[in-house]
């Protein structure tokens, strides 16, 4: 193990080793877990601050099952690979837009089904309805 890897190792072990030290009943490995996990933490290589009940778990069954080593991060699968669309992917992404290009028509409240009897309260259309009675003018003599 590299000093990096070994530092991750050590301080997740550090956190967990109440929870491996000795054999707890669930519900008393859960409450542990929650009390290491309400605490603030300066973790290393890392900018977080907390670890979660869960990933506590999860680090006590990987130890238990295959040691110290359990507990080393594992390098990204993808590392090396590229993350970004490949550009032919990204030209049959743009082409299958542009040809299925069909603009909606707007939604009109006219054309809403009324209710068979008043809803309390008043029935209002969503915000994106546009309402096809022409606007009040401000400046009715």
């Amino acid at each position: 193990m590299d000093d990096k890897v070994e530092k991750i190792a050590l301080f997740r072990y550090g956190l967990i080793a109440p929870l491996v030290l000795e054999t707890l009943p669930r519900g008393e490995l859960t409450r542990r877990a929650q009390e290491i996990a309400a605490r603030l933490y300066d973790i290393p290589h890392s900018t977080r601050r907390q670890v979660s009940v869960d990933t506590l778990l999860d680090w006590t069954l990987r130890y238990r099952r295959n040691g110290l080593e359990a507990l080393s991060p594992k390098p990204r699968q993808d590392r090396g690979k590229a993350r970004a669309v490949a550009p032919e992917t990204a030209a049959l992404i743009e082409r299958l837009k542009r040809e299925n290009r069909i603009a909606p028509e707007p939604l009109c409240c006219a054309n809403w089904p009324r209710p068979a009897r008043p809803i309390r309260p008043v029935f209002r259309p969503p915000p994106f309805i546009v309402s096809c009675a022409p606007a009040a003018s401000p400046h009715v003599n």
